[in-house]
């Protein structure tokens, strides 16, 4: 079971997303592991590292605008 507290374990569960709807399923874990807060290593371990795109592809980071 990983540690969602630690760095290395939380790469390696996001890591393991399927899909889009997974790896923000593993974020709401993450958060919750960590108080409902974002680890203080998030921003460089994930998101400069563009770990999203790593693992669902290239430009899966990118922010999109979608009108109702």
């Amino acid at each position: 079971m990983e540690d969602l507290t630690k760095s290395k374990d939380v790469v390696n569960f996001m890591e393991q997303s399927k899909d889009q709807v997974d790896w923000n399923n593993k974020i709401d874990d993450v958060k919750r592991a960590n108080g409902g807060q974002y680890p203080s290593f998030w921003y460089v371990d994930i998101v400069t590292s563009r770990l999203v795109d790593k693992v669902l592809g290239p430009g899966s980071s990118e922010i999109r605008i979608t009108g109702a």
